[in-house]
């Protein structure tokens, strides 16, 4: 998830540790609804963090509610959207599925909604899958390795990239999703964000999909910019 900047995020915790200390059993959605401001974005650890810094006790009365509301999210979550992965659900509620529930159909249990049956994929249409992926891949990385020097599977501090174009005025974090049915989300972009962070000098960041996965073309978060393209737009001389 997104950061705030340095100056917004000390006004943040100021506001938090305010209301924290007025207020010192508010639970996770209680400092959410009052101050618009959502805790994970400011504190790594989460509400402990947040109750610590401002100087009250997290008792554990205030942690058993937690859980019961995070049970009571998944629940809402899952009957809103019935048709929703163990991944969808985690990246929307922040909630860690196995731990709270175990499985993710003790979750739709819960929520008393049936669990959707997935396509099951055999081994030769697994494998097929995975070859058009890999082709694709290779392609955008090949068309971008023309615009400078790349390294494919590039390291950052927070996780491998499919590759790194560093041009001579810029570094370029490179992501490829051959998405066929599946849009292009925020979740997608906030992974891509998170290897910007996690390299040094750099600040852009490339999404190459198919076609008409993402209707915006660039996106900023923190002053960092994304550019969603299509392999058709690299071919015609897109970049960033």
């Amino acid at each position: 998830m997104e950061k705030y900047s340095p100056k917004t995020e000390d006004k943040y915790k100021k506001i938090v540790y305010g209301y924290i200390k007025n207020n010192p059993n508010a639970s996770y959605r209680d400092i959410k609804n009052a101050t618009r401001i959502k805790i994970e974005r400011l504190f790594e650890h989460g509400m402990r963090q947040a109750y610590l810094e401002a100087g009250v006790s997290f008792s554990k009365p205030l942690q058993k509610r937690n859980r019961k509301e995070m049970i009571k999210e998944v629940i809402q979550y899952i009957q809103k959207n019935p048709k929703s992965t163990i991944t969808e659900i985690q990246n929307n509620t922040r909630v860690t599925i196995p731990k709270i529930f175990k499985t993710i159909h003790n979750a739709y249990k819960l929520a008393e909604i049936p669990y959707p049956q997935r396509k099951r994929y055999t081994g030769s249409e697994n494998a097929e899958i995975r070859k058009r992926a890999a082709d694709f891949e290779d392609e955008a990385i090949n068309l971008l390795s023309t615009r400078g020097k790349l390294i494919k599977h590039y390291r950052t501090k927070y996780g491998i990239a499919d590759a790194l174009l560093d041009m001579e005025d810029k570094k370029i974090i490179i992501e490829v999703k051959d998405y066929q049915k599946k849009n292009i989300t925020f979740h997608e972009l906030k992974q891509l964000y998170r290897y910007i962070l996690g390299t040094e000098h750099c600040c852009d960041g490339i999404l190459v999909t198919n076609k008409n996965k993402w209707k915006k073309g660039k996106v900023y978060i923190e002053n960092n910019r994304i550019s969603v393209i299509s392999l058709d737009q690299i071919i015609h001389g897109a970049v960033v």
